[in-house]
């Protein structure tokens, strides 16, 4: 019986453990004041404490009636998407490299990003989703996600909206939670071919 007691409060340690070093993951956008023939903003992620990003997507809105994008991974028609991490990068363009926290394998010269191409989705109006796939996932070692994710937003990719109102509120707002299961908006779904 002692030593069930034992291993019942052990296990109930354990798992206190674990929900007292849970960590938080942010997501939010800042405004790219550069461009002025579009609405830029730069899509940002931010913990409380060092985080590295596996698959992942995030889902935001926006008021279509005052900036429009149209388009998806495999064809952009109104408005622009730019990744900057979590993207696939074989570290060959000097102009291009990966972030410098991504690592060198053996056998290259330059950092590689381990990410998969950013798939997003803008087609329906008011709706941008983005997907982020790590193909290669750390099963022993130094973590091969890159870059960390900390306390200072790090950014995702720059996504540039046609402006329609100069004076209205995109209202950007990022739908779901974090770690959370997928949610049905009750919205159609478009499938672009």
């Amino acid at each position: 019986m002692k030593k069930i007691f034992h291993l019942s409060i052990s296990l109930v340690c354990l798992l206190f453990s674990f929900v007292g070093f849970s960590q938080s993951i942010s997501a939010g956008f800042s405004i790219n004041e550069n461009n002025c023939d579009a609405y830029c903003v730069i899509l940002e992620v931010s913990s409380d404490g060092d985080f590295f990003l596996g698959n992942s997507s995030i889902l935001f809105r926006y008021d279509p009636t005052v900036i429009r994008f149209f388009g998806n991974d495999a064809i952009d028609s109104i408005g622009t998407y730019e990744p900057i991490n979590f993207d696939s990068n074989d570290g060959m363009d000097p102009n291009n490299l990966p972030n410098s926290e991504c690592t060198i394998p053996p056998g290259f010269n330059n950092p590689i990003s381990p990410y998969a191409d950013h798939a997003y989705d803008g087609a329906i109006p008011s709706f941008f989703l983005i997907t982020l796939l790590l193909e290669l996932p750390t099963i022993f070692g130094p973590p091969a996600a890159c870059p960390s994710v900390g306390t200072t937003p790090v950014p995702v990719a720059e996504i540039c909206f046609e402006v329609l109102d100069p004076d209205g509120d995109p209202n950007f707002q990022i739908e779901g939670s974090e770690n959370g299961p997928p949610i049905d908006l009750g919205e159609p779904t478009l499938v672009l071919m």
